[in-house]
């Protein structure tokens, strides 16, 4: 039935604005007609997730903000771009023909061009569903190339992940490592049901990352994609939560 609730938001410098939109929403789902948001300051395992608690301290949900904090690997950080990245994202792969060539965006001829892009991922992060990440080699220290989810059906719990590297660290297992670490978050993190990504048939070698990562090859979708070789085929490449389990196992 329809029902008061305290929510007590456990949090560390977050934008408050964005937590009580966060309630509005949950209590409009709940039939919940009034709420009052406590913030606290409790110490927390991971300063980067949000807690939402009842009264009781008991935890209602876990919220995973836009980018989801910082992911680290064997070899990479995989974190949130920042203003001071421009340079390392124009120089490392975005003024990379190679790089562009089965993309849809064209190579940036100016750092300026990079610069607006940018600043519009920094805008995305505060959406609470937009997941992009730096890949940054411990080794380099700065981004060479970016994963992010592209696209994301809450119906059908399915997300769509794309990726680029700068082309002068293509064969290091970079994207791999990073897309690997990327399903793990978005399956026990997340909780999507489905991962998926598509390639250009004349780029076998993306569909090679897919494969070293677990995706099942599903079928060729006939001229059903675009990038800047026109419009093309796309190999789809997908995971279910129930095959990562498997494959975890």
């Amino acid at each position: 039935g329809k029902q008061s609730l305290d929510m007590y938001c456990r949090v560390k410098e977050v934008d408050i604005s964005f937590i009580e939109k966060l309630i509005m929403s949950i209590c409009s789902e709940m039939e919940i007609l009034e709420w009052n948001l406590i913030q606290t300051n409790c110490l927390m395992l991971d300063p980067e997730l949000i807690f939402i608690t009842n009264s009781n301290q008991e935890i209602i949900f876990t919220v995973y903000p836009g980018g989801s904090g910082t992911i680290e690997t064997e070899r990479l950080i995989l974190r949130k771009f920042t203003a001071d990245d421009l340079s390392a994202i124009f120089h490392n792969w975005t003024s990379d023909e190679k790089v562009t060539e089965f993309l849809r965006w064209p190579t940036h001829k100016s750092i300026d061009i990079t610069k607006r892009v940018l600043e519009s991922w920094l805008l995305e992060y505060e959406k609470p569903d937009f997941y992009q990440w730096a890949i940054i080699p411990k080794e380099i220290g700065e981004p060479i190339g970016t994963i992010s989810v592209i696209e994301l059906n809450e119906k059908t719990e399915k997300v769509h992940i794309g990726y680029c590297l700068g082309s002068r660290w293509w064969h290091c297992g970079f994207t791999s490592e990073a897309f690997t670490a990327v399903i793990a978050f978005l399956f026990e993190e997340v909780k999507v049901n489905r991962i998926e990504t598509w390639h250009d048939p004349q780029n076998p070698n993306s569909g090679k990352v897919m494969q070293k990562c677990g995706l099942i090859y599903e079928g060729t979708l006939r001229q059903a994609d675009w990038n800047n070789k026109g419009i093309v085929d796309a190999c789809v490449y997908g995971i279910l939560a129930s095959d990562y389990r498997a494959n975890k196992k």
